[in-house]
């Protein structure tokens, strides 16, 4: 029963146009009717929501930031990432469910291949990646100011855009589209000035066939590292807190992979690696013009089984190519 004038329960909050004690839902302290002054408080549910003196959500400690997204959608112009795919709760989830996605890759070489090809001088700790998913650390390299020369880092794959208050309720982007990125508040100052190149060697893009997905695996023939196109951003709490994030610039597909997906990620030239990584160029129409679709050509795939899905798996099994009714004797496409 509902007593005139008192809390009405909205989408963020109960809210009352009288004073008296507070509530927290979701949160936020608001007033209660007086007439509801004297109620028991409602318990928080089984996962802490609504009730009274609900504690503010806790930051996440700085090397393990797999609770940052609790909230998702998926939109035309932004891939998020809901908390059901995120970090170990990815088991039996089907990452390609998330529309105009790049969600897993592979990254197999060793430290020494890598510092080759992106003419590095110093790299992280790695060991091989065969099924790199959203939430965990990855590999970029990015142009140190003033001197811009190359680094190898480790950052957070999903950005949050350095403005959020709390990376909790931000926004955890994988993705940006490469046509609207330079438009998009979350996207626009990282694309000015803050690009990066993510590293890999692989990607698994899922195939949809009447009701079930067949993930295939990408690669280059020429089966040497390459760069997605990256944008990256710095978040701080201001009390000592900072995370460093990254997302994955897309495309429209080639002719190849047109069949498999209807995105795909930007793979990067060699010759655009130096432009791409200036903090200096600022130009959207010079830098735009490198992201398109890598050449059909220089891609192959083949399709992989499904324990890829699952993230907790991380090995070779992955990539291995299997028998599908297209391709019964496990060749590429």
């Amino acid at each position: 029963r509902r007593v005139p004038g008192s809390c009405r329960r909205t989408a963020c909050s109960w809210m009352s146009p009288a004073a008296g004690e507070t509530r927290r839902a979701r949160g936020t302290a608001v007033p209660l009717h007086p007439e509801q002054a004297g109620r028991k408080p409602r318990p928080p549910d089984k996962r802490g929501r609504g009730g009274q003196g609900r504690p503010e959500p806790a930051l996440p400690r700085k090397d393990n930031h797999r609770g940052l997204s609790l909230q998702g959608f998926v939109g035309d112009d932004l891939c998020v990432v809901p908390p059901e795919f995120h970090g170990s709760n990815y088991k039996n989830k089907d990452p390609e469910s998330l529309s105009r996605m790049c969600g897993r890759y592979t990254l197999t070489c060793t430290s020494e291949v890598f510092a080759e090809e992106f003419r590095l001088e110093a790299t992280p700790d790695h060991q091989p990646r065969y099924n790199v998913a959203p939430s965990q650390a990855v590999v970029c390299v990015r142009a140190t100011l003033p001197a811009r020369l190359r680094e190898a880092v480790t950052m957070r794959w999903g950005l949050i855009p350095s403005w959020t208050r709390d990376p909790a309720k931000g926004m955890n982007l994988i993705n940006a589209r490469a046509e609207t990125a330079t438009e998009k508040p979350s996207f626009r100052k990282p694309f000015r000035e803050r690009r990066c190149l993510v590293l890999a060697d692989g990607y698994y893009e899922w195939k949809r066939k009447g009701t079930r997905k067949q993930p295939y695996y990408i690669r280059l023939k020429n089966e040497r590292p390459f760069a997605f196109a990256g944008l990256w951003d710095r978040w701080s709490d201001g009390a000592g807190i900072t995370i460093e994030s990254c997302a994955v610039l897309t495309t429209k597909p080639n002719e190849r992979l047109a069949s498999i997906h209807d995105r795909m990620p930007v793979i990067l030239h060699p010759g655009a690696y130096e432009p791409w990584l200036d903090p200096g160029l600022q130009d959207a129409t010079r830098l735009v013009a490198f992201l398109t679709p890598y050449p059909a050509d220089a891609i192959i795939a083949h399709p992989v089984g499904a324990l890829v899905n699952d993230p907790r798996v991380d090995d070779a099994r992955c990539i291995e190519a299997m028998e599908t009714p297209d391709h019964p004797s496990r060749g590429q496409v």
